[in-house]
């Protein structure tokens, strides 16, 4: 069970209307035949708990979201009343399964609760390693078109340095880039935005032994069209685009404690940069330091 709180004055956040346990909260049972849990727990893409299998980056979803995957990638929440299934390792290759009986909550009947759907795969050989996903919401509770999300990532490490790259394709998407924004606030008050957005996504990035932490460098890129252009406000463009760039640098301090700095920059074009979407915050820069001790 794994629990989020603001460090700076105790409450609780990251959890659906601020409940306990909220980042994962997750019950299982594993051994040679793969595992089978239940619970709260971040979907195969997340980049957060027991069972994402997100790779292909130096960087992730570290520091903030302007130069992490999360502005350029739409990228998995963690779902409620979920159940993960993984195999046994096969020669390096390893097989997932997630699905949720209500992303947010399963207060109504089956048919009518939003479901998650994820499967994906990892494989390693030596120092090359790979992932493959695909996700799909079907967005009961909008009565939206199914989204579906692909998702593949890869990386080497050369010795000296380690190279990753990833991609993404989403069609039909109800979430935009940072933060899973809703695409509803662009849109006109009972405006239709069933059809959601299609986009591509790219990331490539590298990092480096450098006296004795590690280095990180990566840049994103999304492209996207928001396919319910006829009800969009207006001044909302219905193509968007956006791109980041973010470098950082972890230092171990000892086994268990490590610091950390980082920066980035980033800037989002056309429907992002809309007065409709300016709490997307996808545009400008930030710093972050910080410290992590494991327990």
């Amino acid at each position: 069970m794994e629990q989020g709180f603001k460090l700076s004055n105790g409450q609780v956040n990251d959890g659906p209307d601020n409940g306990s346990f909220n980042r994962e909260s997750v019950l299982g049972v594993g051994g040679d035949w793969g595992s089978v849990s239940f619970g709260r727990f971040g979907g195969l893409s997340s980049d957060t708990g027991s069972y994402s299998i997100l790779g292909g980056s130096a960087y992730g979803t570290s520091f903030q979201t302007i130069g992490n995957l999360n502005s350029a990638f739409i990228l998995a929440p963690r779902v409620n009343n979920a159940i993960a299934l993984t195999s046994p390792k096969y020669d390096g290759t390893q097989f997932f399964a997630v699905y949720s009986n209500g992303v947010k909550n399963d207060d109504e009947k089956w048919a009518d609760n939003s479901h998650y759907y994820g499967l994906g795969g990892t494989f390693s050989d030596g120092n090359f390693k790979a992932n493959a996903i695909w996700e799909m919401y079907d967005n009961k509770d909008t009565n939206a078109k199914n989204s579906n999300i692909f998702t593949l990532g890869a990386s080497y490490d050369f010795g000296s340095f380690t190279l990753y790259g990833a991609y993404q394709y989403a069609m039909h998407s109800q979430a935009l880039p940072g933060d899973n924004s809703s695409l509803k606030a662009l849109h006109k008050d009972n405006g239709d935005f069933r059809k959601g957005a299609n986009q591509n996504a790219v990331s490539l990035s590298i990092s480096t032994p450098i006296s004795g932490g590690t280095a990180y460098l990566q840049g994103q890129y999304a492209l996207g069209k928001l396919k319910n252009k006829t009800t969009l406000q207006a001044d909302v463009e219905d193509k968007y685009d956006v791109w980041s760039i973010g470098a950082g640098y972890a230092y171990p301090v000892s086994k268990r404690t490590l610091v950390y700095a980082g920066a980035a920059y980033g800037d989002a074009g056309k429907a992002l940069k809309s007065r409709a979407s300016r709490d997307f915050d996808l545009s400008g820069w930030n710093a972050t330091v910080g410290m992590a001790h494991t327990f």
